[in-house]
């Protein structure tokens, strides 16, 4: 007989209701052993218990866990026992679910072993009926063909793809050349958790307003369009999401000169350009993010415009650039 059981994820969001988590996850881990897997998330935030819903969503999606749970402390009852109130989050057929269980516990030495029991009593009960059926085939010895293979159990739903889409304003300076620009972007992709972290891939374009350069020799406006594609890495923290991106792209610069005596010329120029930053978000709502990012661009070419082959104005190679931006998430 062959029989295959797709164990399911259990992350325990910990508060300062938690004894012991290392413990209490450990016993629990023990008590689900047949059915789950269980892991330590970060700390539940203070705030309504519609904020903690959606943290806790949040955190069980990017972790591709099946339910988040955390605990809370709740009134004193009488004698030495205390009501701990018991939260349970997850999806289950695309559908939010939410149960909430109140337990009591006797205060003392092995709180975190009862409570380790209860709520593993309460999860093996709920968490049943989202396990699959096992698959079983009898295999007859004697038999002289050999079985089809047996094709495994489905695994609980994973969180898919969601898309993404940004919008912002980027500003840059020179560091081996004064000049500075100044503009707007977009950007559109995909999000997908990997592992423990989540996963971006986007396509971006902006305009740049460049500088407007005046010297003896004559006039040089410059602007600027961004195009790019890149990638982004993070690790959410709670509410706060840290990470770093890469981005590949080309830079379209249009200059546009006047000699002293009133003789007007234009350029076209394409420059390649990498872009590495660093970059931290703080998710308002689960469709909403803040972006803030800063790093460094580098072009292997360095563009110097001139007027009457005398240099107006130096691009340079390497430059600092920030970026603000909104991002809204698509489920």
């Amino acid at each position: 007989m062959v029989a295959a059981i797709a164990l399911l994820r259990v992350l325990v969001l910990t508060s300062e209701s938690t004894p012991e988590p290392e413990r209490f996850v450990e016993l629990l881990g023990i008590q689900l052993s047949r059915i789950a897997t269980v892991e330590v998330g970060p700390a539940m935030i203070d705030g309504h218990l519609s904020d903690k819903v959606e943290m806790a969503v949040d955190e069980a999606d990017a972790r591709n866990a099946t339910v988040a749970v955390w605990i809370e402390r709740g009134r004193q009852r009488k004698g030495d026992k205390i009501e701990f109130v018991l939260h349970i989050v997850g999806r289950r057929q695309g559908r939010l679910m939410v149960e909430v269980f109140r337990l009591p516990a006797k205060d003392g030495p092995n709180l975190d072993r009862t409570l380790a029991l209860k709520v593993g009593e309460v999860l093996d009960k709920m968490l049943v009926p989202l396990a699959p059926e096992p698959t079983v085939t009898w295999v007859d010895p004697t038999a002289t063909e050999r079985l089809p293979p047996v094709a495994p159990p489905h695994e609980p739903r994973r969180p898919g793809l969601t898309f993404a889409a940004e919008v912002g304003a980027r500003g840059s300076a020179g560091l081996d050349a004064p000049e500075a620009a100044a503009g707007v972007y977009l950007a559109v992709g995909v999000r997908r958790p990997v592992a423990d972290f989540l996963g971006e891939a986007y396509v971006s374009g902006g305009i740049d307003s460049g500088s407007n350069t005046a010297t003896a020799e004559g006039t040089v406006d410059t602007d600027e369009i961004v195009a790019a594609i890149g990638a982004r890495l993070l690790s959410p923290i709670g509410r706060l999401h840290l990470g770093a991106q890469l981005e590949l792209g080309m830079r379209l610069v249009t200059a546009d000169g006047v000699t002293p005596r009133g003789r007007e010329g234009s350029e076209n120029v394409a420059l390649a350009a990498v872009l590495g930053s660093l970059e931290a978000r703080w998710r308002l709502r689960s469709s909403f993010e803040l972006r803030a990012a800063a790093g460094v661009e580098y072009s292997p070419d360095r563009l110097s415009l001139t007027v009457n082959q005398a240099p107006i104005v130096d691009l340079g190679r390497v430059r600092p650039v920030v970026q603000l931006g909104v991002v809204f998430l698509v489920p």
